[in-house]
């Protein structure tokens, strides 16, 4: 693989690329460091109540040693309520770097699939090969969180997969199941890309009828581009839209029909494959009163077909409910992203972060080669208007391959993660700095270390204060004081608000998410009707069925008459009941004395993508 030229110096690395519909807004929003040190990195990272996140890494990999924070254990849970929480070690037994999640009817989140490391101390193994892997997080109940008496959630193992899955996405459902779709039976390597296609999917719980798990044509053919599908529940069928290079279907869970009505994403565009490794994001856009719940989903960024080396700044939107539905062209990103974020806001925006300006996704921990030039300062997009404006705060830390970002109840931004911290050595040329060298021995070592380079481990979160809550009084934003646990849907329910009723325009609910790689099928809004008014009490109607609003834990936020939300609290929507029989495994780290070794060395090359090799595998 080529290195890049055009490198910049570290004081300019900002890319501001072609804008088009941009605006300016005179707030710029605002950064601050809100954990110094998570314990790993945030690759994978799960929301849960009481401001709590589940953060999964990958096991460290040679020339850098183990994780001396949890001593090679890779899952930690983390108090985001207040900065510089302690984080709390919660081994996680079979390896879950690279795989999929969801959170679930029940509240608990299916983390499934994975990667084949395994980890070991004192001869007795701790870590195991994941790629089967099915798993629930159960998070601590409040009561128990304010009693001080629950630190963290459990793991529930649950029987394993019939086959590997490394890269899969996971969606639930409208009846609270969820759909595994993808990935490979192994980690993926450009040069060798044999026996590892995994084209299927299945469910969870489950299936019992059946073949499973069955192949999905549209995974055979996007190979090896098929891996973190874009998939999302339709909100006015069971369909399931599934999304992969640039074609779609859409099946029906409950026969398994396979509809291809969907069009292709054109081709006159320069736009290379919009998933992994020229890594685009998705995101279901917020579905209003205004637009009559219409469900659109937008598709953006990723890298140019013209020069594999540049991200894009493309757009694209359809509705898939619609029966003629199309893609269609919308307004670029304010500066081009490759493996960008895409947030939900309460106001009904969407926030653009993270990625980088020039590469491709993978890559070993500090092979920063791959990828480089991160894009520091957030785009704000409004779909009402379809514009983009480019906000002036900066991001302090650049979030490379394996960052992540996510909305916290309070109506703040986080953004995580990140293994190639060390970009800034790669700038300013020290070549021996950039991870393990391709080709290298694994028995040799690298001229590196925290004395000589700059670790790319990315083990801090940074908070974003979006524009509508700087220089806001307190005192008129309107919060949730109390709310019902639980509403079925279609129902109508109480909530108190911190204000007199009148001064709350709209009620908005978002669903809990759980985000890696730029991927995040959970998140999607819903506005809610409100039915009257009283006092400080709103009787609001929960969202019409699973289709609009798919079981599970939501944030309900109320927004006063300047569209300013206030702080959020949960709800479930719909029947919680999943039928789910798990068996608990222990939290707690294994007793040692010694610091782990690998039991085996696998190199994640996945990135030897350029030239001739990448171009036998464009649209295919």
């Amino acid at each position: 693989m080529p290195v890049y030229s055009g490198r910049r110096r570290a004081a300019a690395l900002l890319v501001l690329g072609g804008i088009c519909a941009v605006s300016s807004d005179p707030s710029p929003g605002q950064w601050e460091t809100w954990h110094r040190n998570t314990g790993v990195t945030c690759i994978h990272n799960l929301l849960l109540p009481n401001d709590r996140l589940v953060c999964i890494e990958r096991p460290q990999e040679r020339p850098y040693g183990i994780n001396l924070n949890t001593m090679g254990e890779t899952a930690v849970e983390i108090d985001i309520s207040q900065p510089d929480q302690p984080f709390q070690i919660n081994p996680i037994h079979k390896n879950a770097f690279c795989g999929g999640h969801a959170q679930l009817a029940d509240g608990t989140v299916l983390v499934v699939g994975g990667d084949a490391r395994s980890l070991e101390a004192d001869g007795i193994p701790f870590l195991y090969d994941g790629r089967k892997g099915v798993r629930l997080y159960r998070p601590c109940e409040a009561d128990a969180v304010a009693a001080g008496t629950c630190k963290k959630g459990t793991w529930e193992d649950q029987p394993e997969m019939s086959t590997n899955r490394w890269y899969p996405t996971v969606t639930t459902l409208q009846d609270g199941s969820a759909i595994i779709v993808g990935g490979t039976m192994d980690h993926l390597d450009f040069g060798s890309l044999d026996h590892v296609d995994n084209p299927t999917y299945e469910y969870f719980p489950p299936k019992t009828g059946g073949t499973w798990p069955r192949q999905l044509d549209l995974l055979a053919w996007a190979f090896p581009h098929n891996l973190y599908p874009f998939v999302f529940q339709l909100a006015e069928s069971n369909h399931v839209f599934v999304f992969a290079s640039n074609r779609t279907v859409l099946i029906d869970p409950q026969t398994d029909a396979v509809d291809h009505r969907i069009p292709d994403l054109p081709l006159d565009a320069d736009q290379a494959p919009m998933t992994y490794p020229h890594s685009a994001t998705a995101v279901v856009l917020p579905m209003t009163i205004a637009n009559n719940w219409t469900m659109t989903i937008q598709i953006c960024g990723g890298s140019k077909l013209s020069d594999q080396g540049a991200a894009s700044a493309n757009c694209y939107q359809i509705s898939p409910d619609d029966p003629n539905a199309s893609w269609k062209r919308v307004a670029d990103l304010a500066t081009a992203r490759l493996m960008p974020d895409s947030v939900l806001l309460p106001t009904g925006q969407v926030l653009y972060l993270n990625g980088v300006s020039r590469g491709v996704a993978g890559g070993n921990g500090g092979q920063v080669q791959y990828a480089q030039d991160p894009v520091f300062q957030p785009d704000l997009y409004d779909p009402t208007s379809d514009t983009h404006t480019l906000l002036p705060a900066a991001a302090s830390v650049g979030r490379l391959y394996h960052a992540s970002a996510l909305l916290t109840q309070s109506g703040h931004v986080l953004t995580t993660g990140s293994e190639m911290q060390n970009y800034v050595d790669y700038v300013a040329g020290r070549t021996e700095c950039w991870g393990v060298p391709l080709g290298m021995d694994p028995s040799d070592h690298a001229p590196t270390g925290e004395a000589v380079c700059t670790l790319p481990f990315g083990h801090t979160i940074e908070r974003f204060t979006p524009p509508y809550l700087q220089g806001v009084d307190e005192a008129t934003r309107a919060h949730v004081a109390s709310l019902p646990e639980s509403a079925s849907y279609g129902q109508a329910f109480a909530v108190t608000a911190s204000l007199p009723a009148d001064r709350v325009q709209r009620v908005v609910a978002l669903r809990y998410t759980s985000s890696t790689h730029g991927l995040n099928t959970d998140q999607r809004l819903v506005e809610l009707v409100i039915r009257s008014r009283k006092d400080t009490q709103l009787e609001v109607v929960a969202p019409r069925d699973g289709r609009r609003a798919p079981p599970g834990r939501w944030h309900l936020f109320l927004l006063n008459a300047s569209g300013v939300p206030g702080t959020a609290r949960p709800i479930m929507f719909g029947d919680s009941t999943t039928g789910i029989k798990s068996t608990r495994q222990k939290s707690g780290s294994v007793s040692r004395q010694s610091a782990p070794t690998t039991t085996a060395w696998l190199t994640f090359s996945a990135v030897g993508i350029a030239g001739a090799s990448m171009l036998a595998y464009l649209f295919l």
